[in-house]
């Protein structure tokens, strides 16, 4: 692509082509050029395509669309994939309509003597055969170690886990596949039916679950809705689905937003992180060359993972963007608040010191237009008209500090977001259909209902809660006992609890 379009269109889109296409494989490999050029008529020149302008960029963007359809037939209409490459935002193509099924297709016979698994009809007390199924995937995985075989054939259908499949090396050689033309969901969750709504005005419904301790998340029952639809947490600004953009649907992260830097930060007797300067090994094996190869060690910065050390964490790492970072002792700075004017919520909706309840809430940060970070808040307060929101727990999810812009000459160091950022979690940022919010302390989930589906109220049946973090977990012993050769096949993954990421790492 590089060698057909000159200029910085080339450069600026040529990564972002080659990665979308990795995307849509969804294999390690490199896309074959060659034919990609045979079916859609590439020549192998070095001649431009056109000018360098907005048409140019969607012929290429249409082009990757296609040649994932054409990788991934079983995933259309890939919206993930139209949306990412801005189809519709910006080339104006029509939006694809999701199919009303998954259109999983494959027909391969499973091998003779595999252990069939069925959700409803089975039993784990029973033999494992096809006429003879168990009926949780974990007494499957049992079955497997004790009984040498390869093979577990799930059944379509929803198969709940109270617990992450853990898989050993002695689990090595494993498959997990679909029944032919059957679509298989494992489910991190429960299955909640028979709730009781009641509407409390304005689209919103109320119900009390009181099976229900805690709500990380809220979907859809794929047995009635076979596209298992996720709820969005109450959030503002509200979710754009088919922007085509990370960008939008967040906050300009410097308009009307100032972020607090931790008292007494990059001065004397701040809990600076202790810096191992290490060997480059691109470098003959000393340190030195344009990066420092450094690890940080404890400190207020370093702290915050378990182990409390890393790369992005040193006093003076550089490199990808942290040589912005105003790379001074106690560096990198994470904010512990940020204060926003009422006029970035104006009328859309309540602004945070106006809340019932001031705790709680997770603020998202697109930190410097390269990755999210996410942050408990712990405290609300006015202050001459704007409102100041304290952080507690997060920061650490990209271990990488925000830009500050230098204190000298014509700066201020002040904290610098280039990405945008959102809230969410108040039960006041119910606006818009799908939202939802847990009260914990009533027990009580709020559903801004989706009328578009010609009910008066949401359903009854069919809800699920998200327990469990991990589904599948796959860990060797050590370098001479690998996990080896496991493959899961056409098995669809949901109800996972959302990974915010507020807890230390381990």
């Amino acid at each position: 692509y590089q060698r057909r379009v000159r200029g910085p269109t080339a450069t600026s889109m040529a990564p972002k082509v080659w990665l979308l296409l990795l995307m849509a494989s969804g294999t390690a490999g490199t896309p074959d050029l060659a034919q990609i050029r045979r079916e859609y008529h590439w020549p192998s020149g070095t001649e431009a395509i056109g000018s360098e302008d907005a048409s140019q960029s969607c012929a290429v963007s249409q082009l990757a669309y296609e040649y994932g359809l054409q990788l991934q037939p079983h995933r259309a209409p890939l919206l993930e994939l139209f949306d990412a490459l801005q189809l519709h935002t910006t080339c104006g193509l029509p939006r694809p309509t999701k199919p009303s099924t998954p259109p999983f297709v494959l027909a391969r016979a499973p091998p003779s003597g595999g252990l069939f698994v069925h959700p409803e009809l089975g039993h784990d007390g029973a033999t494992g055969t096809e006429q003879d199924p168990l009926r949780t995937v974990t007494s499957a995985i049992e079955r497997v170690v004790a009984s040498g075989n390869s093979t577990i054939v799930l059944r379509g259908g929803l198969h709940f886990l109270n617990e992450t499949l853990e898989l050993g090396p002695l689990h090595s050689g494993l498959t997990i596949m679909n029944y032919p033309g059957e679509v298989p969901w494992l489910s991190g969750g429960v299955r909640v039916d028979d709730v009781a709504w009641e509407s409390v005005g304005g689209g919103v419904f109320k119900a009390k679950l009181e099976q229900v301790h805690t709500m990380p998340g809220l979907n859809t029952d794929n047995r009635t809705d076979p596209l298992h639809a996720r709820m969005i947490r109450a959030r503002f600004p509200n979710r754009q689905v088919s922007s085509g953009s990370m960008e939008r649907g967040l906050v300009p992260g410097n308009v009307n937003t100032s972020w607090i830097k931790p008292i007494g930060w990059a001065k004397p007797g701040f809990n600076l992180s202790r810096t191992v300067t290490v060997a480059d090994p691109g470098e003959g094996g000393h340190a030195g060359g344009d990066f420092h190869w450094t690890y940080g060690v404890g400190g207020w910065s370093c702290g915050r993972y378990t182990p409390a050390g890393g790369f992005w964490c040193a006093n003076n790492s550089n490199g990808g963007g942290s040589g912005w970072e105003l790379m001074v002792p106690g560096a990198p700075l994470f904010p512990i608040g940020m204060t926003v004017g009422n006029k970035v919520f104006d009328q859309t909706a309540p602004w945070p010191c106006a809340w019932r309840n001031k705790t709680g809430a997770v603020v998202e940060t697109w930190t410097n237009g390269w990755s999210t970070t996410f942050w408990e808040v712990v405290g609300v307060r006015e202050e001459g008209g704007n409102c100041t929101l304290m952080f507690g727990d997060g920061g650490q999810q990209t271990g990488r500090g925000f830009h500050v812009d230098p204190p000298n000459p014509g700066g201020h160091g002040d904290i610098n977001t280039e990405g945008g950022w959102k809230i969410e979690n108040a039960i006041e940022l119910l606006d818009a259909p799908e939202e939802f919010f847990w009260d914990e302390a009533e027990q009580t989930v709020y559903l801004v209902h989706n009328s578009s589906d010609g009910a008066d109220k949401p359903r009854a049946d069919g809800w699920i809660v998200p327990t469990l973090k991990q589904l599948v977990r796959v860990v060797g012993e050590s370098s001479d006992r690998p996990v080896q050769g496991i493959s899961i096949q056409w098995v669809c993954a949901g109800s996972r609890v959302p990974r915010f990421g507020l807890h230390l790492h381990g």
